[in-house]
């Protein structure tokens, strides 16, 4: 029974040893490790709360003694966004952390990694276009530019903001569009466009529409765009077919087509003062509407050196003129309808494309006509405008008016004195110049295929015609009693304009021969305008001929006009071709 105790105490002794050796095992062998990392920028939470790890305290590291299950979900810090798990077969934010007890065992003393990573959302710049000006019951395009972005799983949401509701179509798209409501007097319409996406930051940017009444009296303002359509880009500039106000001759209003393009606003944003504007004003084309550049050619083909401008940050407009592609006749060579053409196209760009007051005109052969016309009315016709200069190519200019209709009715170019009798005519009105003071009844009648048919079929048309059989005794050189001037309205040069004009000419051009040009440029200095004169081995279509010759003198010009230098003169010493 002595025996019993002993045995006894010696088996707790043995119990208690082996406890005391276990716990000092587990002291140094814990099991395994588990270490949290994070790269990028966001934190994890674990499901349990007991083992989140945040940005700023990791790596973070815990014990793992047994089977271990942990469910951890990344949550990425503004700006950023979750990419993957490194250590964790798992695609989606949530990872479900699983080391068996088995894994343990055999790892004993090693660390377990699992790491959250994350990257930057990408800034977007999102333009949701230029404001614009409308009439009621006109089809309006929204249109939508997303930059800085490679992603390509966007989604765009466009909202009406404020105003009168409309109803949006495609709103999911970049390019929405609506109907302008009928409105009793102007009014604001707002709209939202909400760019979202995986891995940008969401950005929001918003533009205005005014829609104005439909009116028909002198209360719309000139130049004001009553319509408009995007077509197809030039690379990343934009451009629209537009419809804006102007007046006739006779002070009436009217409604004239063209181009509006606008330089990539991402390169160019808008100045203070607003964008430049290069108004251009294209050569003959007919009178039919057909004919319109609008609706026969493109921008590009119109426009000589059209990329250049937009380029250099300006904004670029094209009237058709009145008449062509629009209500009524077109009225070729009636100066003060063309001027005007040209200058509310620049007051178009003001309201539409965020265009300023300065503006450089350039026009080819009627262009030519048209600028220096617009030229010449833009201190009492559009003073808010600042006209820094005028450029003139293949000029539709002449010395003496008298003698050139004299000697157009023996050219094979005839057809060019059609179109002008027309076009008095509907300047003018029959009351003052009726077709038959221009047109024999043959010649009536041969001049209605003007309705149908371009300039490139003049020539065909009426060249092989006598000039007895198409125009009166004495005509072209119509007459009347009022206090309009045909021949006054159809000369320019006879006043001084607002601004100092670049010509340039074709030394081999046939339609406006070089011999002409020079007694003109001398009579108009004389009148106090300045005038820089400039030959090339071209013929008529001098910039569409010889653009990267041409390209530097104009662009030089215009420059030192922008930077206020004297403009240069060959007034006094005009050269020869």
């Amino acid at each position: 029974m002595a025996i019993l105790p002993g045995v006894q105490r010696n088996k707790i002794k043995l119990v208690f040893g082996r406890g005391l050796l276990l716990s000092v095992l587990a002291l140094l062998l814990v099991g395994c490790g588990h270490s949290l990392n994070i790269q990028g920028k966001g934190d994890l939470s674990s499901a349990s709360g007991t083992r989140n790890c945040m940005l700023e305290q990791q790596p973070c590291t815990f014990t793992i003694v047994g089977d271990y299950v942990e469910t951890y979900t990344a949550k990425p810090r503004d700006g950023w966004r979750f990419v993957g798990w490194e250590g964790c077969n798992s695609d989606t934010e949530h990872c479900v952390f699983n080391v068996p007890a088995s894994a343990v065992q055999k790892n004993w003393g090693k660390t377990f990694q699992l790491e959250a990573k994350f990257a930057l959302l990408t800034a977007l710049q999102v333009d949701s276009g230029i404001d614009q000006t409308v009439t009621e019951g006109t089809e309006v395009v929204l249109q939508g530019v997303v930059s800085n972005s490679d992603s390509t799983a966007l989604s765009y949401q466009w909202q009406q903001t404020n105003g009168q509701p409309t109803e949006l179509k495609n709103a999911r798209t970049l390019r929405p569009s609506f109907v302008a409501p009928d409105v009793k007097t102007t009014e604001q319409l707002q709209f939202e466009l909400s760019v979202s996406g995986d891995t940008v930051v969401p950005a929001t940017d918003t533009v205005a529409v005014k829609v104005k009444p439909e009116t028909t009296g002198s209360d719309s303002g000139d130049g004001d765009v009553v319509w408009s359509r995007e077509i197809a880009p030039l690379r990343k500039h934009r451009i629209w077919e537009v419809r804006y106000r102007s007046r006739t001759l006779k002070n009436e209003p009217i409604t004239v087509s063209g181009w509006i393009a606008k330089p990539d606003p991402r390169k160019h944003p808008r100045p203070a003062k607003g964008y430049p504007v290069l108004a251009f004003a294209h050569g003959t084309v007919g009178l039919a509407d057909a004919c319109a550049p609008t609706r026969r050619s493109t921008p590009r083909d119109t426009i000589p050196l059209l990329e250049d401008f937009l380029d250099r940050g300006f904004v670029v407009t094209a009237t058709d003129y009145q008449g062509l592609g629009t209500a009524g006749l077109h009225q070729y060579l009636v100066g003060p309808t063309e001027g005007r053409s040209v200058l509310d196209s620049v007051r178009a760009a003001r309201g539409f494309a965020g265009a300023g007051a300065a503006a450089i005109l350039f026009g080819h052969s009627q262009g030519g006509h048209a600028v220096i016309f617009a030229n010449e009315l833009a201190g009492s016709y559009a003073p808010e405008l600042n006209i820094l200069g005028t450029i003139g190519s293949g000029t539709g200019i002449v010395d003496s008016a008298g003698q050139m209709l004299q000697h157009i009715k023996t050219s094979p170019y005839k057809g060019y004195l059609v179109m002008v009798g027309l076009s008095q005519n509907a300047a003018y009105g029959d009351a003052e110049v009726p077709l038959s003071r221009w047109f024999t009844p043959a010649g009536i009648e041969a001049a209605q295929a003007l309705n149908s048919i371009c300039v490139d079929q003049l020539v065909s048309t009426y060249g092989s015609l006598d000039a007895d059989y198409l125009f009166v005794e004495g005509a072209p050189l119509p007459t009347t009693t009022s206090n309009y001037d045909p021949l006054r309205d159809a000369t320019p040069g006879l006043r001084v304009g607002a601004s100092p004009m670049l010509m340039i000419h074709g030394r081999y051009d046939p339609q406006i021969p070089a011999g002409a040009l020079v007694p003109w440029v001398e009579e108009t200095c004389g009148r106090g305008q300045n005038i820089y004169l400039r030959w090339f081995d071209t013929g008529h279509r001098v910039p569409y001929e010889a653009p990267s010759v041409v390209q530097p003198v104009i662009t030089s010009w215009i420059e030192d006009r922008f930077a206020g230098l004297p403009a240069p003169s060959s007034c006094g010493a005009v050269p020869g071709p």
